[in-house]
């Protein structure tokens, strides 16, 4: 809970709420886990008041659930009971827009239906102009007439058929991108089943574990599992945070948040937060810089997204006794962060698929981690949101290269002796050669 707590700190200073949500309902549960009702209540309170600030409407309903499990823990069933009211209403809401979505098929193909009856009845209307045309042959007068009926008629025709092709391309247009976003919304809950269900299971049965140990008075060891159930739940705020930011990419809706903030500060928090991870995995982690201050001027929660997916996948897959380094710099007014690893690498053929979510294969970490690869496409288009560049070197068994390069607007840089470890250094000259 310590560390947990620390977390939400510096999220906190970040000013990071659209992690925070997730954060604020993981330590209330585990406060109600504790029998500790009233932080477990503040810390579900102040989810939902996060949450109603972003008006994200998934959040909204994770808080209304936690706070209907507070105050049903507390006695206050009438609380509860409001609460549940509400998370059931939002819940039913979320769920109608694919709803929704179904009834746009079906105007869709109502729609594709009436144009052809239209298109019968210009055909039958061409027939009995023609019809006309032949029994008014005796008037000269009216041929030249009925003529020209015809002509402005048949122009008129062209024009309507021109335009209904145009409007049956655009329907095709449509039903084709509504099946992409099926597709990608299918990949999305499978996602959700394979990723979650590792970590969940596994929280699970730690949690189990940990009652027993509590029971038998084994301290020591319940405080030695707390550090692998706190692993654990890490890793399923990293996985639900990706499919958030997903969902808000898919929708178009994320706006960038242009604020001043020191970059180089924000690269050792959020590597601070992955220390425990390369401790279990005995991985080593270092941050490489020339600078000791980088202020911008840019969307911190895009550098964050980018930050955390990079030095997530780079840890998954190296083998333990690795290294991972983050550098960052500033060349030709862009930023430059790079994520270099000796872990298991990528053949040429992943790495033609790599930032695709449709066209991703589950891939394993070194240690059996899940990840369906959803990661690496939410960093692909978070660099595009701001026009930047993402280039990849990896061989198999040789590990990876990622460079990130995006035009920032630098307010200030304080550069000092590079300090890194010669021993890490020799490490990583070997590996590029």
């Amino acid at each position: 809970m310590k560390e947990l707590s620390q977390a939400i700190n510096i999220l906190e200073e970040l000013h990071d709420y659209k992690a925070l949500t997730p954060y604020y309902i993981y330590a209330s549960e585990i406060e109600l886990l504790d029998n500790r009702k009233t932080p477990a209540l503040n810390y579900s309170q102040k989810a939902l008041q996060t949450a109603s600030k972003l008006n994200n409407p998934e959040n909204k309903k994770d808080a209304y659930e936690q706070l209907m499990k507070v105050y049903a823990a507390m006695g206050d069933y009438e609380q509860a009971y409001d609460y549940q009211n509400k998370y059931l209403n939002l819940r039913d809401s979320l769920i109608n827009m694919e709803t929704v979505t179904q009834m746009a098929n079906m105007r869709a193909d109502f729609e594709i239906e009436q144009k052809e009856v239209e298109v019968q009845q210009m055909a039958a209307s061409k027939k009995m102009m023609a019809r006309i045309a032949a029994i008014t042959v005796g008037s000269l007068l009216l041929v030249g007439i009925l003529l020209l009926m015809v002509y402005r008629d048949a122009h008129r025709k062209k024009v309507l058929n021109k335009a209904l092709l145009q409007k049956q391309e655009a329907l095709r247009q449509s039903k084709q991108e509504l099946e992409a976003a099926i597709g990608s919304k299918d990949r999305l809950f499978s996602i959700i089943s394979h990723d979650l269900r590792g970590p969940v299971g596994t929280l699970g049965g730690l949690s189990n574990l940990l009652h027993e140990l509590l029971n038998e008075g084994k301290v020591k060891e319940a405080g030695e599992l707390n550090a692998s159930i706190t692993h654990t739940i890490r890793q399923i705020e990293f996985l639900l945070n990706n499919l958030l930011h997903w969902s808000i990419r898919q929708q178009d809706i994320y706006q960038p948040h242009i604020e001043r903030f020191d970059l180089l500060a924000l690269t050792q928090n959020v590597i601070q937060v992955y220390e425990q991870t390369a401790q279990i995995k005995n991985i080593s982690l270092a941050l490489e810089s020339p600078l000791s201050k980088l202020e911008v001027e840019a969307d911190s929660n895009s550098w964050g997204i980018i930050i955390r997916n990079l030095i997530n996948n780079a840890l998954k897959f190296t083998h333990p006794g690795g290294f991972v380094v983050v550098r960052l710099s500033v060349k030709d007014q862009e930023v430059v962060l790079e994520v270099i690893d000796n872990g298991v690498g990528m053949d040429p053929g992943q790495l033609s698929s790599l930032f695709s979510i449709s066209g991703a294969q589950p891939g394993w970490g070194t240690k059996n981690e899940k990840g369906q690869g959803l990661g690496l496409a939410l960093i692909h288009q978070f660099v595009g949101l701001h026009k930047g560049r993402i280039a990849v070197s990896s061989k198999p068994q040789k590990g990876a290269h990622f460079k990130v390069s995006i035009p920032t607007r630098v307010s200030e840089q304080v550069t000092e002796p590079k300090s890194t470890a010669k021993a890490q250094t020799a490490k990583l000259s070997s590996w590029n050669e």
